[in-house]
Formats: structure tokens, C-alpha cells, sequence
């Protein structure tokens, strides 16, 4: 194929504004996509959440929307327990405030 064929995929959110991503831990189909702006531009979207992708990007969902509303997301990490019965996955966020109100 010459020419790659993009799909919006995310679309119907409102807010496209990635500022940090993280893959699950053994697992290249998990994706974190924290949401909120880091730059100047009074274009960029703002914070709403994370959106996480379980198959690989070919559908997100909106997760911490009532947690993370307006603090911008600087930095994620992923993380794995083992030690029980079943893994646990944790996934750390690092925000600042959005103080443009």
C-alpha cells in the first residue's frame, strides 16, 4: 500500500489533546492515553480523562473522567502486581491543574 489510510478513531471525545501515553506492562494491544494540554496554544483540548485501548487502537474508551476533569496528565505508568490469585494492573497518572479558566 503506497499511501496509509488513517480512521478516526477517537473522534467523539471531547477533547483529542494527548499529553503522555504508557503500555500495559506484557502487553503491546494495552494502551494509556492521558489527555490535557502542555503547550501555549489556546487551540489544544483539554483534560478529560484517560483513553485506553485493550485491542491494540482499534477502539478506546474513556477511563477517570470524573478523576482526572481538568488536570492535565504530564505522566503515566503502568505497573503489574503479582503475588495473589489474579495480576493487578495499577496505572499512575502525574497532573498538573488547568489553570486557564
Amino acid at each position: 500500500m503506497p499511501f496509509p489510510i488513517w480512521t478516526a478513531l477517537t473522534d467523539q471525545f471531547p477533547s483529542l489533546a494527548a499529553s503522555a501515553l504508557a503500555f500495559a506492562p506484557g502487553s503491546s494491544d494495552t494502551l494509556y492515553a492521558g489527555t490535557g494540554k502542555f503547550s501555549s496554544s489556546s487551540f489544544s483540548g483539554r483534560a478529560i480523562g484517560i483513553l485506553k485501548t485493550t485491542d491494540g487502537g482499534a477502539s478506546f474508551q474513556l477511563i477517570g473522567e470524573n478523576d482526572f476533569r481538568d488536570l492535565n496528565i504530564r505522566k503515566l505508568v503502568t505497573h503489574t502486581i503479582i503475588g495473589g490469585p489474579d495480576p493487578i494492573e495499577m496505572v499512575l497518572a502525574g497532573t498538573l491543574l488547568n489553570d486557564a479558566r
